[in-house]
């Protein structure tokens, strides 16, 4: 099958005499123009995209349509156009270059980008959401928010800007019908509103994970590729980022109320789900690994007989923005095979997951990333009931999780192994029930589960300890402090020699 031919690729300034290639950043428009193709293929789809110097290619959804008008960001743009057949054969891709600034061409000053310009060029996605323009609310989307990276812009400004994008965004994904190509088209551009997490808001965290869900899950019928799952991936980790860096290490600050923060937890464990189905869909069983890394957030996925993952350490790479970046463990009991199947191993998509933050614990002071795994079943992206019951294993599955002390007070780091405490998110809080501590140390804590999900580590201060100060009935002292010599001993002992009295003890 022979691709299309006999044709040419232009883009110049719309509006003007001529093929002129220099105009203003979002205020000018440039028409895409793919002329004279033909192949008996039919019918012909033209997918127009562009470049910037150090950004990402940014596509349009392939379309009948050979011409396409956008606005785009400040620099040497690339405009990038692929020609295809019914048959999926393309040409070559053809570019061509367009200069967009300050200046144009010498004809005339254009005006500085600034917040004033920036706000306005959203008055051209409201006008392409009135008239349903899927493409141009995408492309304008991506081409105000790489203009904002680089203006000078406060952030606070910034913020609500990429907010805005986001709303948009969502609001065009709520106007179309959500297939393969669409889908992708719309995570494109929130990966590039998003890109940088710093940018972001509570606006914004709340429109990524609902935005992200939706797409992944209404995309399920049609699979999207890697690609597109690593746009969906992107944007949830930046949401994350975002949390983390607001909350810092403990997560001592709110960055978003604890309302939308549940309600993004509960997106983000959908839609990573469904953006496995998506991805694995059309996977053989044995086909490998398929790694998704972000800064926040990393994801290992892969389609197997699930025999192969039990009764062995199966290792999980920690997130970069995690302190000293290192590894966590899950090790599933063989028994785990007969609790779910009955006594067979099928195929299955495993997920494993790890976030630099676990959104949604305010004051609940975790030293620990949030890592997860979850198994699947291949048939779930057609029907959704068709998952496995992972509670309740008559053997527990063992967790091992790197944590973080150094941020914690020299008191609590020496309370840190008695108040140690394994939790899981159970989709509205985090609880203990079924897990415990099997081992702790200032670096690793292990815990033992009797069910599947994400976990992490919280150091609980309201849990009683030896040598906090406050004496239980079941110690014979506690003084407060974890020295020996002084009467009470670091057990919560009463040395020889001494008497002890009071909460915290007093010893004579």
């Amino acid at each position: 099958n022979t691709p299309p031919s006999g044709g040419s690729f232009s883009i110049c300034r719309s509006g003007v005499s001529g093929c002129v290639t220099t105009g203003a950043p979002l205020a000018d428009t440039f028409s895409f123009l793919a002329d004279g193709w033909s192949d008996e293929d039919a019918p012909i789809t033209y997918q127009f995209g562009y470049t910037l110097q150090g950004q990402r290619e940014v596509f349009l959804a392939p379309s009948q349509e050979a011409v396409s008008t956008q606005s785009f960001p400040s620099g040497l743009i690339t405009a990038l156009c692929v020609v295809s057949d019914s048959l999926g054969s393309s040409a070559a891709m053809l570019t061509q270059q367009i200069s967009v600034g300050a200046t144009g061409g010498g004809r005339r000053r254009l005006l500085q980008t600034s917040v004033t310009v920036l706000f306005a060029a959203l008055a051209q996605i409201d006008d392409a959401i009135l008239l349903s323009r899927l493409d141009s609310i995408n492309q304008l989307a991506g081409a105000i928010a790489i203009e904002a990276g680089a203006s000078s812009i406060s952030l606070a400004e910034s913020r609500v800007l990429k907010a805005r994008l986001l709303e948009g965004v969502q609001t065009g994904a709520d106007l179309t019908t959500i297939n393969v190509v669409s889908a992708c088209e719309i995570l494109l551009a929130g990966a590039v509103v998003v890109q940088n997490a710093t940018d972001l808001n509570a606006d914004s965290v709340a429109t990524s994970g609902s935005l992200v869900r939706v797409i992944t899950s209404e995309a399920l019928t049609t699979a999207l590729d890697e690609v597109c799952v690593s746009y969906a991936v992107e944007i949830l980790a930046k949401a994350i980022e975002f949390q983390g860096m607001i909350a810092g290490r403990g997560g001592y600050n709110n960055p978003i109320n604890m309302s939308a923060a549940v309600t993004f937890m509960q997106n983000l464990e959908r839609a990573s789900q469904d953006a496995v189905l998506n991805n694995l869909r059309n996977d053989l069983p044995g086909e490998g690994m398929t790694e998704i890394s972000f800064a926040a957030s990393e994801h290992a996925m892969a389609r197997s007989n699930f025999g192969l993952w039990v009764n062995r350490n199966i290792s999980m790479r920690l997130p970069s923005l995690w302190p000293n970046a290192s590894t966590a463990y899950f090790t599933l009991p063989t028994a785990i095979i007969t609790d779910l199947f009955g006594g067979t191993a099928p195929d299955v998509d495993v997920h494993l997951q790890a976030h630099s933050y676990a959104p949604a614990s305010y004051g609940l002071q975790f030293v620990s990333p949030l890592v997860g795994v979850s198994i699947l079943s291949p048939n779930a992206a057609l029907n959704y009931q068709d998952t496995f019951k992972t509670t309740n294993f008559s053997k527990p599955v063992i967790i091992d999780i790197p944590v973080d002390t150094t941020h914690l007070s020299p008191r609590n780091r020496e309370l840190f192994p008695q108040q140690a405490r394994c939790v899981f998110w159970d989709n509205s809080s985090y609880s203990q029930k079924g897990c415990r501590i099997k081992s702790v140390s200032l670096t690793m804590v292990t815990c033992e589960c009797d069910h599947l999900t994400s976990f992490a580590v919280q150091q609980d201060a309201g849990v009683a300890a030896c040598f906090d100060g406050v004496k239980q009935s079941w110690e014979p002292c506690d003084d407060g402090n974890w020295y020996n010599g002084d009467g009470c001993t670091r057990d919560c002992e009463i040395e020889t020699g001494y008497q002890c009295f009071g909460s915290p003890s007093v010893c004579v």
